[in-house]
């Protein structure tokens, strides 16, 4: 696994090696940017599954203003803090915390322009948290949320101002853009 592109490019990053961890293959990660790259520079950007902030870290690299890293799994946040180390001269204001997602949502109060949400597929909880956000005022005039579930997963709300779906074997990505 490494970043793809920016000022990061072709650095390695360490991932968790657990069967709860997933992280966002190279190929996906490439084509989510390719897809929300005009969106990620001065962006303050919500990496709420981190895993190996992976999705965060690329966002460092292509410029983003802030980057908040939450994952529950106590490995999962070394492995952030260990990539972010790794990185020499960041400038982009970043934050790391170790909160169930939830408990993370109620205490923040950073509003965002791109979200990733990459939550363990069997937990199906992608809408919820979008609603959450969007009742909380969590979001920006206007963000983007980007969704990793299994290719069979559907979003049942498709109301916003961009919605497209992206298939890469047994994978889905998502890409919302919501306006207030």
């Amino acid at each position: 696994m490494r970043v793809v592109s920016g000022k990061y490019r072709g650095k390695k990053l360490l991932s968790p090696i657990d069967e709860k961890t997933r992280p966002t293959s190279d190929k996906v990660k490439e084509s989510l940017f390719n897809i929300i790259g005009n969106y990620i520079s001065d962006a303050v950007c919500l990496d709420l599954f981190s895993g190996s902030g992976a999705l965060g870290i690329e966002a460092i690299s292509r410029g983003a203003k802030k980057v908040v890293f939450n994952d529950l799994n106590k490995n999962s946040i070394r492995i952030i803090k260990d990539n972010l180390a790794s990185l020499k001269n960041i400038e982009t204001e970043y934050q790391v915390y170790n909160l169930d997602y939830l408990d993370f949502l109620k205490q923040t109060k950073e509003k965002y322009d791109v979200v990733f949400l990459d939550p363990p597929y069997a937990k199906k909880i992608h809408e919820e948290i979008i609603k959450y956000m969007q009742e909380k005022d969590l979001l920006n005039q206007v963000s983007i949320i980007a969704i990793e579930t299994d290719v069979n997963d559907t979003i049942e709300n498709k109301n916003y101002s961009f919605y497209k779906e992206y298939k890469y074997g047994t994978i889905k990505l998502t890409v919302l853009r919501i306006e207030k």
